[in-house]
């Protein structure tokens, strides 16, 4: 192997290991839904897709998968909403932001409990793993065009769909 070529396997391992995605860790050998369809597989109804419930089961601590859970269901709404309703971009973003605030908070109290979870990483793999194919990437590159220099709330917890459904129970 010429040293051109291993610098740039080095350098793309660098890039992979620093992005958090060294592994394309999939569960219980469940293969990444690259399904023709934008929302793929969801047998269960959950809104979140059968591969991506598989990699919150395997990886992420009980104690955050359901917060990490309704991160990844506000990412599968992207695939869902209209691109040409700013206020439902808007909303869908917001409420992404939302969620990933609760993730962070729910992380904090764990690291009170020695528990250290970066959920930067982990909303990146679920970035990844969400938007697998061109046509979903295409679509999450659409959604974030039309946020773009739009002005969006303080992200709190209490915003957050999933926290606003579990008050109304």
């Amino acid at each position: 192997m010429n040293m051109k070529k291993s610098n740039a396997i080095l350098l793309a391992l660098a890039i992979a290991a620093t992005c958090g995605y060294a592994a394309n860790h999939i569960a219980s050998g469940a293969q990444a839904d690259t399904s023709s369809t934008l929302l793929g597989v969801d047998a269960n109804k959950n809104g979140i897709r059968d591969d991506i419930d598989a990699y919150i089961a395997s990886s992420i601590p009980p104690a955050l998968q359901a917060h990490v859970g309704h991160m990844a269901r506000s990412f599968s709404h992207f695939l869902e909403i209209d691109v040409g309703d700013k206020e439902e971009v808007r909303y869908a973003v917001n409420s992404h932001f939302s969620e990933k605030r609760c993730a962070r908070e729910e992380a904090k109290r764990l690291e009170s409990r020695g528990i250290n979870i970066d959920v930067s990483v982990i909303s990146l793999e679920l970035e990844k793993r969400t938007f697998n194919t061109k046509a979903r990437y295409n679509l999450y590159m659409r959604v974030n065009q039309q946020a773009s220099g739009m002005v969006f709330g303080t992200n709190h917890c209490k915003d957050a769909p999933s926290q606003k459904l579990a008050s109304q129970r």
